[in-house]
């Protein structure tokens, strides 16, 4: 008699628990998939996908205003009353790859509803109990809205809310200066809405270099964007956003609509887990480095355990919950080889540590640098950019990349990376001509020449042939 319904249960259908699902029933073993929305979680829906197609149609609307550039005289009227459809039309797409019956014709079974502890082994849904040797809690975020008033009203809206929307409004008030509020500013403006972005430090993109943020602020505020930096938000009312200035109260005119993108909070509602004794804060499911709550037999994946929050690393990590619930030998997560795009335009790459976290974590690093205006592919195509690889000896310890392409370029870095080759090794390798890829090796070459010049056979050869 088996002892439990499921081996696996996965509550929360995102990438987190999509990716644990099919490694579990790779496995062969009997896997329950509980989601109380729709599969595909918050990147199908109002996330990655939504926001890429949204990009898509900007940048071909952009594309059009600098067609003067390429010597190209074009007569257009900008009309984006349908592009909200065409978002929904990509979105609609990639949901048909993830509907129930697709899991469920590999051999996953998939309920729709919301899951509550009952016990360590026991989860309800719908009324029902349902039993697992092992869980994994993949329920992801959702926006955190500051505490201010007025910030419920119908004005506000939020990454879940946005698509949503069946026409651009005029005019948009962003807060939040982060990937998300960053990428859509840059996006909706392309598309013809006035937009403001309004944040309470002193730079946008503050994960990224100095530099690189910096690049970003001037190429928005070149394409009509408003920046007011430092602003403390008091109340949000008919639209009017009202700050603290130095102890004054100010205001910005009336938005049409206003975008809050200020952070992420978990999704643990109404899960009893207090009750089991799974640990938890405000920010996310504390587990160890196998995943693993407090509760042996839980885990938990994704945005809901941290410290990443991106498609990328919730697949990674529901790989390694599902991994760990099934063999006694465990993996442990690896975040060394963390790295991220966001995708505004020229789109920003980074892996490992900025040039100032690496002088502060090494007595002596190395800084290559390389920028698009060398690169002959980049001048064909009019762009701007650059490359930095920062290295400690011959191990490669941070890269960052803003310009066109720079979310595929960072592929080859991350491989260097990983596998500790150095970065001088890309010196002497064939790339084809003309192409983007073709800066890591202009790097390369440089870090080679470094070497060279720091050879004590080289140097005491130089010093014989003076």
């Amino acid at each position: 008699m088996k002892k439990y319904d499921y081996d696996i249960v996965i509550i929360g259908a995102g990438g987190a628990g999509i990716t644990a699902s099919f490694t579990g029933n790779g496995f062969k073993k009997k896997v329950l998939l509980v989601e109380k929305n729709k599969i595909g979680g918050e990147c199908t829906h109002s996330g990655c996908v939504p926001s890429k197609a949204l990009i898509k149609a900007a940048k071909l609307t952009y594309n059009v205003t600098t067609l003067k550039d390429y010597s190209i005289d074009l007569k257009y009227k900008l009309n984006t009353e349908n592009v909200m459809d065409y978002v929904k039309s990509i979105v609609n797409k990639v949901y048909e790859e993830e509907k129930p019956h697709s899991f469920e014709e590999r051999g996953i079974s998939v309920l729709k509803g919301h899951a509550s502890f009952i016990n360590s082994n026991t989860i309800s849904v719908n009324g029902e109990n349902i039993t697992g040797k092992n869980f994994i809690i993949a329920t992801g975020t959702s926006p955190k809205l500051p505490p201010i008033k007025g910030i419920d009203s119908d004005y506000i809206l939020t990454n879940e809310t946005i698509f949503n929307l069946e026409k651009l409004p005029k005019s948009m008030g962003v807060i939040g200066a982060g990937a998300i509020g960053i990428e859509l500013a840059q996006a909706l403006n392309r598309l013809g809405v006035s937009v403001d972005i309004l944040l309470r430090g002193d730079r946008i993109l503050k994960k990224e270099e100095k530099e690189t943020s910096k690049r970003i602020e001037d190429i928005l505020l070149g394409e009509g964007i408003e920046i007011h930096k430092n602003v403390k938000l008091k109340k949000i009312e008919d639209g009017t956003i009202h700050y603290l200035d130095n102890g004054n109260m100010g205001y910005f005119s009336s938005f049409e609509k206003i975008l809050v993108a200020t952070g992420r909070k978990p999704n643990l509602d109404n899960m009893n887990l207090k009750k089991i004794g799974v640990d938890y804060d405000s920010n996310k499911i504390i587990v160890n480095d196998k995943l693993q709550t407090s509760v042996s037999n839980i885990y938990a994946a994704g945005d809901i355990a941290g410290p990443y929050r991106f498609s990328h690393m919730a697949e990674y990590q529901g790989f390694i919950a599902a991994f760990n619930c099934i063999f006694p030998v465990k993996k442990k997560t690896d975040y060394s080889q963390v790295l991220w795009t966001t995708f505004t335009d020229p789109e920003i790459s980074h892996i490992g540590y900025t040039e100032e976290e690496a002088h502060k974590k090494y007595d002596n690093i190395k800084v290559y640098t390389e920028t698009y205006s060398h690169l002959d592919r980049a001048i064909t195509d009019n762009e701007q950019g650059f490359v930095k690889v920062i290295c400690h000896k011959d191990n490669i310890v941070g890269a960052h990349i803003i310009g066109n392409r720079a979310g595929e370029l960072i592929h080859e870095i991350q491989m260097l990376k990983k596998f500790n080759i150095p970065i001088k090794k890309t010196a002497d390798m064939i790339y084809a001509y003309p192409t983007y890829s073709d800066i890591i090796r202009k790097i390369g070459k440089k870090a080679y020449l470094d070497y060279l010049n720091n050879n004590l056979i080289v140097k005491t050869i130089k010093n014989i042939s003076k």
